[in-house]
């Protein structure tokens, strides 16, 4: 027995250098491919979006209650539809030894936006039969008239309700319902060209990029 379980430890420990070895690095596998980098792994919208959430629930708390609410209302759409401009990363912001590099947006990505993203569908649980963007929206306009996103009236506090829903609505959304839903369908572009001209990953390595990312 005692020698099974030394086998089996073995055979896993072996098992998990030799991943680490070959994965660690997430190799580039297009073929083809004759540039000079190393990781296949690209999923710099997902991060931009990231940002997007994190500095749309920090304005969720800037309201005053009384006179910025159309101020702040207008800043939090831009970072829920998306903008011309290049926009200020409000959050997250250097902390410590977390140390984020760029300043504003589009050094991460550019031309990305939540409600492009967000689930399309209508909300059942929300009154008024609103799609996701629109309850969004809704939550935006509210949060902005609120001091500091709280409405004591409802219990609601906008920060979280925006923040978990647009989680499930955008991220989780996403990632089950498309990048790993139809876009890794056999139907779907092939694994063996380019993403786009000049990647260096494949369409499907970058769907499943995004859906973890």
């Amino acid at each position: 027995m005692k020698k099974l379980i030394v086998m089996i430890v073995a055979v896993f420990v072996v098992t998990e250098v030799a991943a680490h070895h070959f994965y660690s690095t997430f190799p580039i596998t297009l073929k083809g491919y004759t540039g000079d980098k190393t990781n296949s792994v690209s999923y710099s919208g997902q991060i931009a979006r990231h940002v997007l959430h994190d500095s749309l629930k920090k304005l969720a708390g800037k309201g005053n209650g009384v006179s910025n609410a159309a101020e702040i209302e207008a800043q939090m759409m831009k970072y829920f539809k998306g903008s011309k401009e290049d926009l200020d990363i409000i959050a997250p912001k250097t902390k410590g030894d977390f140390r984020i590099k760029q300043t504003w947006l589009n050094q991460i990505s550019k031309g990305k936006n939540l409600s492009g993203k967000t689930y399309k569908g209508v909300i059942n649980g929300w009154p008024g039969q609103m799609t996701g963007p629109e309850v969004i929206e809704f939550m935006i306009r509210k949060a902005a008239q609120t001091k500091g996103g709280f409405d004591p009236a409802t219990g609601y506090n906008y920060p979280q309700l925006i923040s978990k829903f647009a989680m499930g609505a955008v991220f989780y959304n996403q990632a089950v319902d498309n990048y790993l839903d139809e876009k890794m369908a056999p139907g779907s572009k092939t694994n063996d060209k380019p993403y786009k001209d000049g990647a260096y990953y494949t369409y499907k390595e970058h769907a499943w990029d995004e859906a973890f990312g």
